[in-house]
């Protein structure tokens, strides 16, 4: 303890400030409020440690509060959020709500005395709860990032939040068909949505975002289109992330470059879904380079040849299999002369079944890798796994045996030999 002690403030605080990034940066999350970790674990290492780390605005300025930590008061949020001083916060909060039905209202009221310094906020909280931001007539100030979501089935009717928040850029709603955000859509540049039933009110609030960068748009029930869906234009749109077609008829999207689809969506048909995309990207005049799409088990190989001949520029494929005999119809169209001439990176996210062959997708690596007039060579192929699967090890060092030929190879899946 002593030489702990010895240690210069300078230095102590730099020791501290990088144990509290490197266990944020693990956790992907801000700091829980446990004795054992960062930064509370910090005031018990000695009396000059409890000093230092109490006097460090930058330690407190970040917090998360879920059920894994159920007997922390809500007072832990004051004190955190008085030793920032005048940081901008960041403050997530989770809480179902099942077993104390007042704690999220008391988690939400302590964080809220200090919502003129939130930056980052992210709230999973009962949509009872949200009333107190339904409530609340200020601004947001230093707001930056919202994220509400709904984490019990009570609705109570539509919860308007109004928000003066002039530097709001990226708003999220999951999971709270009937809350909405009044304010702030023309400025945002990222926007993620589950949508219940409005569709055309939702699509009618989307023709003022205008600055919207990044736009993140899934169904939580099937919808078929609507006529009566106002068309609109996102002019600045430039990744756009789709659960079905159901966006697809009524938006342009001059700038977009990466395009998201999860399949078809609920009871979608491809070949809807073809002639929705197809007319996107004409009316768009768009030039995508990245192309994600989730393959539905009755897609035909002349389907998937069409659905990828649409997008003829894409330098980045990423492509979704969760049905044996897939992999044959990916392979047939893969090595086709004319389908994907600039494709330079291959990412497979992929359970094979015991029965299912790898083979088919090392042909696709293998004519990728050839020298094809006016078709370029794959640089990358990335191999992930949506459940837990073994990959033989000479399945393994085939494919990196492909590294001699010029093509980065990366697993993300475990290995047998």
């Amino acid at each position: 303890m002593a030489h702990i002690t010895t240690i210069p403030i300078e230095l102590t605080q730099r020791i501290m400030k990088q144990a509290l990034a490197a266990l944020i940066a693990d956790t992907d999350a801000p700091p829980l409020p446990l004795p054992h970790e960062p930064p509370l674990l910090f005031t018990q290492v000695s009396t000059a440690w409890r000093d230092i780390s109490l006097n460090m605005p930058e330690l407190w300025a970040a917090i998360k509060i879920d059920d894994s930590v159920p007997t922390a008061p809500p007072q832990i949020i004051t004190q955190w959020c008085t030793r920032a001083g005048v940081l901008p916060l960041t403050i997530e909060l989770e809480n179902n709500g099942r077993t104390d039905p007042q704690r999220s209202q008391q988690l939400l009221a302590a964080s809220m005395a200090f919502c003129h310094r939130w930056e980052d906020i992210h709230l999973r909280i009962p949509f009872g709860t949200f009333q107190a931001l339904v409530e609340y007539n200020g601004s947001y100030p230093l707001l930056r990032t919202l994220l509400l979501s709904m984490t019990s089935n009570v609705w109570e009717g539509e919860k308007i939040i109004p928000m003066d928040a002039p530097l709001l850029r990226n708003l999220t709603l999951l999971e709270s068909p009937d809350l909405t955000v009044d304010g702030a859509w023309s400025q945002l540049t990222k926007l993620h949505l589950n949508v219940n039933d409005d569709l055309v009110g939702v699509t009618t609030t989307l023709q003022s975002c205008i600055n919207l960068e990044e736009l993140h748009f899934a169904l939580m029930m099937h919808h078929e289109f609507s006529s009566s869906i106002p068309p609109f234009e996102l002019p600045a749109l430039r990744s756009l992330v789709t659960a079905g077609r159901t966006i697809l008829p009524c938006i342009t999207a001059p700038n977009l470059v990466r395009l998201d689809i999860w399949g078809p969506g609920f009871g979608g048909e491809m070949e809807d879904l073809l002639v929705d995309l197809r007319a996107m990207v004409a009316r768009s005049a768009c030039s995508l380079n990245r192309f994600s799409f989730r393959i539905p088990p009755n897609i035909t190989t002349v389907q998937l040849q069409n659905l990828l001949e649409v997008v003829p520029a894409v330098t980045d494929l990423r492509m979704t299999f969760h049905f044996v005999g897939l992999l044959a119809k990916f392979e047939t169209v893969l090595q086709a002369k004319n389908v994907l001439s600039k494709l330079r990176t291959l990412r497979v996210l992929y359970g094979p079944k015991a029965e299912e062959s790898y083979q088919p997708l090392l042909n696709v690596l293998n004519s990728r890798l050839q020298n094809v007039e006016g078709r370029a060579k794959l640089e990358e192929f990335h191999m992930d796994t949506h459940r837990p699967v073994v990959l033989p090890l000479d399945v393994k060092n085939e494919m990196l045996a492909l590294g001699n030929q010029g093509l980065r190879v990366e697993f993300e899946v475990k290995l047998i030999g």
